[in-house]
């Protein structure tokens, strides 16, 4: 019983402290991720759309890496980041 009052606490505490580490670590990672991140736009559709699934989003982190106009479908397992990824999809306009 105390355990599981533990792992309740951390998967409320953990998207908090994710999504603040993100900032720093972004803006070292930035050089890298936008190197990973630059061919994605090659998979768009014949039509120009292009739809992404990203499994595990937790707070949104590489939504700044991602293509103006593309459509991102997130999921992530703990429902707490919920919050903070709608704090960074508004500050991307996604």
């Amino acid at each position: 019983m105390e355990i599981t009052g533990l792992y309740g606490m951390y998967k409320r505490l953990f998207p908090l402290l994710a999504y603040n580490i993100t900032f720093s670590y972004n803006d070292k990672m930035h050089n890298t991720k936008r190197d990973l991140f630059r061919n994605v736009g090659k998979f768009a559709n014949t039509d120009g759309t292009l739809r992404l699934l990203e499994i595990g989003c937790g707070s949104g982190a590489n939504f700044r890496f991602y293509p103006y106009g593309c459509t991102v479908i997130c999921t992530d397992p703990n429902p707490h980041f919920e919050k903070y990824l709608r704090m960074s999809m508004e500050a991307t306009s996604i």
